[in-house]
């Protein structure tokens, strides 16, 4: 990645990281203002439950710990990773207050950006499976180093469940329709926007063509299942 586009990419995810921050003790309720998301959710569950029978998961993205609640119930081994100090309280609150015996360990703030991490095991043992739900590589501009560094993390043969935006040509155009212009002619990544109570947030849509060109050298493709205005997507460690 030349050296401009990496340090955009790196404020791109602070002023995401302080979006987050500003929202976290909202987050929750905003979420549950559409009750697909719980539809959602559970669909995610039940596909990554299925796949995954036990062992030890990073929930990569975990914002407050939705998630956790399903995983503490299947006995999996969490590792939670959310660069957002604020929405990692929520969490952290909530096993204390909801999962106290879950089995759980939080990454240090030094771990918690993947950029972060070395280029051998980030953790001490690799993960059987990775989930990032509901869009967090749409907050992500490169995902070529999201995915090579997420390779890095579990083990031959291992899962990833991402759940990411829909982005078809008409929700592209819908959501930016310029921007959507200029990345047929600069090969840019489509953008948006989302603002509440005065921060803002970027989100890039990236298109099923650019996911699988980004994950190609480390992962198979098992399935892309469309739910809702969301991909499912499933794949192997190669």
């Amino acid at each position: 990645m030349r050296s401009e586009n990496k340090w955009g990419a790196v404020q791109a995810s602070r002023q995401n990281n302080t979006y987050y921050n500003a929202i976290a003790s909202d987050y929750d309720t905003i979420l549950g203002k559409d009750k697909v998301n719980n539809v959602i959710r559970q669909k995610v569950a039940e596909e990554f439950t299925q796949t995954v029978k036990n062992g030890r998961v990073l929930d990569f993205g975990g914002g407050t710990g939705l998630d956790i609640g399903w995983m503490h119930q299947n006995r999996y081994q969490i590792i939670f990773c959310e660069p957002s100090f604020a929405m990692r309280k929520i969490a952290m609150d909530r096993i204390k207050k909801e999962y106290p015996s879950a089995k759980i360990s939080f990454l240090d703030e030094s771990k918690t950006d993947f950029r972060n991490w070395d280029d051998s095991f980030p953790f001490e043992y690799k993960v059987q499976a990775i989930l990032a739900n509901f869009a967090v590589l749409n907050c992500i501009k490169d995902i070529e180093l999201v995915f090579r560094k997420m390779a890095l993390a579990v083990q031959s043969g291992g899962t990833v469940f991402a759940l990411v935006l829909n982005s078809s040509l008409r929700n592209r155009m819908h959501s930016n329709m310029k921007g959507t212009l200029r990345s047929f002619l600069f090969k840019n990544t489509v953008t948006t926007f989302v603002d509440y109570n005065g921060k803002r947030q970027l989100v890039y849509l990236h298109s099923a063509k650019e996911i699988t060109r980004a994950l190609r050298p480390h992962f198979n493709v098992l399935s892309l299942e469309p739910i809702q205005n969301f991909t499912l997507i499933r794949l192997k460690r190669k």
